[in-house]
């Protein structure tokens, strides 16, 4: 009797790495179709809002992608700036490091403290240390590069979306559990997407204006950075602390930096752990072990961009496994420490 179980689990396992090869041989399409239904996600409920108004279907999905690309490229405008800006200024700011270096030395040899000589400017390098943002806006500007295929197959996802009951219907039965199953799925998941992309939003945003209040330049660039690291939750805020840390001790000093510390620990505190658990519930979150975990996993199968859909993907597999009784322990086990 062990034979066919044992053969089962070989086969269901030899099916796994066939799909997770084949994912990551694709990962290009991949991770522009996942985009694009992140994005439409975010696009469906004013597309169905501008519906219940009257409007068109095909004019209301036009109206809300003609916002959303103008909304884009404004941020993408501004950013680009910025992130020109500091490439350009990289330079000076090593200089300024490394003269900070010798005064530090110096004071150092006064008081008869004697150090071996050690490239300090090699440990800290805003331009090394920037090497990880490098690689998210190089995933970022081969997205903006793809920009018309994803605005392609936002607009067919969105004109879609009036009909996606009724095509679960006709494909599954018309069991009413099934599709309010389905309400549910869809329904949570959007929820996440929405009230997630609102509370980066508002990180970023709180970011900008701490370290632009305190004379930090490129205040832009940091917030877009809180914003998109703010995805990957517990890790991802330190992640993107650290370059503007770096670039703070360079400019304002330590007393500088200690205080844009205190508002970046201020504002993830406020936002990551009291109005995000308060407005989205445990029922959505995930183990800190699972969300380190599927960071690596996705970041291994889609390159960078799958370190930021991680978690949403995970949500989502946790939202399909607790909507079905037998594999609801499963979504227990990659929820919360405490269910």
């Amino acid at each position: 009797m062990s034979r066919p179980a044992n053969s089962s689990l070989l086969i269901n396992a030899a099916a796994l790495v066939v799909v997770i090869a084949g994912l990551k041989a694709a990962s290009s399409i991949v991770v522009l179709v996942l985009v694009s239904v992140f994005f439409s996600m975010l696009a469906a409920p004013a597309v169905l809002w501008l519906e219940r108004k009257k409007v068109p279907a095909a004019a209301a999905v036009a109206l809300v992608i003609a916002a959303s690309v103008g909304l884009l490229s404004l941020a993408g405008l501004l950013v680009g700036a910025s992130i020109n800006d500091f490439i350009r200024a990289v330079p000076a700011y090593r200089e300024r490091l490394s003269a900070q270096r010798e005064a530090f030395l110096g004071w150092l040899r006064e008081h008869g403290i004697e150090l071996p000589a050690v490239e300090w400017l090699q440990v800290i390098d805003p331009g090394a240390i920037m090497g990880l943002a490098g690689q998210l806006f190089t995933a970022l500007g081969n997205l903006v590069g793809n920009s018309l295929l994803i605005v392609l197959i936002v607009a067919f996802v969105l004109l879609e979306v009036p009909w996606f009951p009724q095509k679960f219907r006709a494909a599954f039965g018309d069991s009413p559990a099934s599709i309010e199953h389905f309400r549910e799925i869809l329904s949570n998941l959007e929820r996440y997407v929405l009230l997630k992309t609102l509370l980066s939003l508002a990180t970023g945003v709180a970011v900008a204006l701490w370290v632009g209040v305190l004379g930090l330049d490129f205040p832009l660039l940091w917030g877009l950075l809180a914003f998109v690291f703010n995805y990957i939750p517990n890790i991802g805020s330190v992640v993107a602390a650290v370059p503007a840390l770096a670039l703070a001790l360079v400019e304002l000093g330590l007393g500088g930096t200690l205080l844009v510390l205190v508002g970046y620990v201020l504002i993830n505190t406020v936002i990551g752990n009291i109005l995000e658990p308060r407005w989205m519930g445990r029922s959505l979150g995930l183990s800190t072990t699972v969300v380190f975990l599927s960071v690596l996993a996705w970041g291994w199968v889609l390159g960078t961009a799958g370190m930021f859909l991680a978690v949403p993907l995970t949500v989502a597999l946790r939202i399909v496994l607790a909507n079905h009784e037998a594999t609801r322990w499963l979504a227990v086990l990659l929820g919360p420490e405490r269910p």
